[in-house]
């Protein structure tokens, strides 16, 4: 692919997702602090209580999971699913019960998890954080968004694109796929271009993964093969809004690279490789990824999946054939 001259001084974005589900989320976001970056983003998930980070985990890696739940629970869970509840929704809610004391617990985690976080964060200097799913569910609480709403903290919750020189940040936060908000998006997409048409590069900075399955138990036998388990397991379905973001950057230039950084995986790039099986490791450290369209449209933009346990560096110049290299850091203990 023709490179576009011109771009200046290197960028280095500090990327952190899903501190939620970090062993020591506070450990993982200070080894961020010790990263030298121009910019520092959270993609997403910021916290959460640690009696629901277990209950996911058992839910999505544990093929015996049902074998948890009480005869009464099990018709319950079922019923709630039938009714259009995501399964794992279901198996928190069915676990925790209508128990107050639990509920009680959950709670009071999640806003100790969130306010713990968000300290560390706000020591960065400024971050951005684009909504993740869990956040998006809990910024309804008020006392979670005063949590977060702290002036070194940008908190993006809605589609956005922030120009630094000449690249672009599209900032893909978490949406629901309601008709609604589809049809906003939808009609904001040429402003987006408009904002992105400029850049020399585009990275994507977004919560949910964007490509498309395989599906968890392929993802899980995968890895099995290799002796590896995942910290939690792609959905099958990607982003709900993904349809609309793959048709905003069909309709970049050729020629303009495009990176997509985001969380939701849980795992660095080496693992959702094999557990995916299709998605090709690039010397960049990050996966290709094509975006297919009609005739012979072969868009290949770099993937780079941010792990919940590691902070990670993407650098943006022009020392790798497209200008993107990705860099995992280790948390010490």
């Amino acid at each position: 692919m023709e490179r576009r001259p011109g771009l200046g001084a290197p960028l280095r974005l500090g990327l952190i997702a899903d501190t939620h589900d970090a062993d020591d989320a506070a450990a993982s976001i200070g080894a961020l602090a010790g990263v030298s970056a121009d910019l520092y983003v959270h993609l997403g998930d910021v916290g959460t209580a640690p009696i629901v980070v277990d209950l996911v985990r058992t839910f999505k890696t544990d093929p015996r999971w049902e074998e948890h739940l009480e005869p009464a629970e099990r018709e319950r869970y079922r019923a709630m699913v039938s009714q259009g509840t995501r399964p794992v929704l279901a198996y928190i809610d069915v676990r925790i019960g209508q128990d107050p004391a639990l509920r009680q617990l959950r709670y009071t985690q999640t806003v100790e998890s969130y306010t713990a976080a968000a300290r560390c964060l706000a020591r960065l200097g400024q971050v951005t954080v684009v909504v993740g799913n869990v956040d998006r569910a809990w910024l309804r609480d008020a006392e979670i968004r005063r949590v977060l709403q702290r002036p070194e903290i940008r908190l993006v919750e809605w589609p956005e694109v922030m120009p630094v020189g000449d690249r672009a940040l599209l900032l893909w936060p978490s949406l629901r796929a309601h008709e609604a908000n589809c049809q906003q998006l939808e009609a904001e997409l040429p402003a987006l271009r408009t904002a992105l048409a400029p850049a020399r590069q585009v990275i994507v900075c977004a919560h949910e993964q964007t490509f498309r399955g395989p599906s968890p138990a392929r993802y899980q036998a995968n890895l099995r093969r290799r002796g590896l388990i995942p910290r939690t397991v792609p959905a099958f379905a990607p982003n709900p809004t993904r349809h609309l973001l793959v048709r905003l950057l069909r309709t970049l230039a050729d020629d303009l690279p495009v990176a997509i950084a985001s969380g939701h995986i849980h795992d660095a790039p080496e693992v959702v490789a094999i557990g995916t099986g299709y998605l090709r490791r690039l010397p960049s450290g990050g996966l290709g990824y094509r975006l297919f369209g009609g005739g012979q449209y072969r868009r290949l933009v770099e993937l780079f999946p941010v792990p919940s346990d590691r902070p990670a560096v993407l650098h943006c110049d022009e020392a790798d054939e497209r200008g993107f290299r990705f860099e995992l850091r280790e948390v010490s203990g």
